[in-house]
This record gives C-alpha cells, structure tokens and sequence, in this order.
C-alpha cells in the first residue's frame, strides 16, 4: 500500500481509539451532548411543594428538554396525576437517523419532589419554576434534568 493510505489509516485508528477509550460511544452513537450541558438552575426559580407542582403541571401539555448523559429529548407532555401518568412525543437530539416516538412515563409526587418512572428507570427531584418554565432536577446529579414551558 501506499504510504498515504497507510497515513491515512492510522489516523482512522487514532481517532477510533480516543472515542473508544474515553466513553464516547453509547447504544451505537456518539456520545456529543451530555447532562452537562443541561443549564444552571435560574437564580430566580423558587423551589415548588407538591401542592403547587400538582396546580402547575397536572392536566396541561408543556413543551420540553430533558437532558440525559448521551442524548438531549424535545417533545411534548401532558401530565394526569390522577392516573399517575405522563405521556406525549419525543424527539431524540442524536446523529442521523433520528429517534422519535410517543411514550408514556409514570409519575407521582414524593413530599415535595416530582417522580418519573420510564423504561425501568425512576428519577426523583425538587421542581423549581420562574418566570421562563419549570424545572425539574436530578437529585442524584444536582443538575436540571426537565425542563417544562
């Protein structure tokens, strides 16, 4: 083989090791947004009891992002906490080819925090609200998880 094949391989072979080795790849894709790219919690968010979470959210459809290591979700959701149901649409922010579907999560209120249940995996946290949307956070992360408009 030529010499600028065999350069041109080995970069192929360098670039495979580092997205290998530092995690990049997850469930066939790249790993190019990550919860951290979720933003600050706002300043002026106030902390909601469950009481008020309920009057906001419960039987009204939001627009969100949610915020998850490998891939960054849009859609909508409407929330019926009487049937301890949230369901709607989403869009996965990925590479080609795009995911999107419905889904249907369980919820519920623990004390003064939000639980969604979704695929096995439950998630609980403090919801916040401002005067641009909603919040939710990742107990576990310290981090906003949700956010609803």
């Amino acid at each position: 083989m030529a010499k600028e094949t065999w350069s041109k391989i080995a970069t192929l072979c360098v670039v495979a090791e580092i997205i290998f080795s530092s995690g990049a790849m997850a469930q066939g894709f790249p790993k190019h947004r990550q919860a951290g790219d979720a933003p600050p919690l706002p300043a002026t968010a106030t902390k909601l009891s469950a009481s008020d979470t309920k009057k906001m959210l419960d039987g009204k459809t939001f627009t969100y992002t949610v915020f998850t290591e490998y891939i960054i979700y849009t859609g909508t959701i409407t929330f019926n906490f009487s049937t301890g149901l949230a369901d709607g649409e989403y869009l996965a922010d990925q590479p080609p080819p795009a995911l999107s579907g419905q889904y249907e999560a369980r919820i519920w209120l623990d004390g003064d925090k939000m639980c969604l249940r979704h695929n096995g995996k439950q998630q609980c946290g403090g919801v916040y609200s401002d005067a641009s949307g909603i919040y939710r956070m990742d107990d576990s992360s310290g981090k906003v998880a949700e956010i609803y408009r």
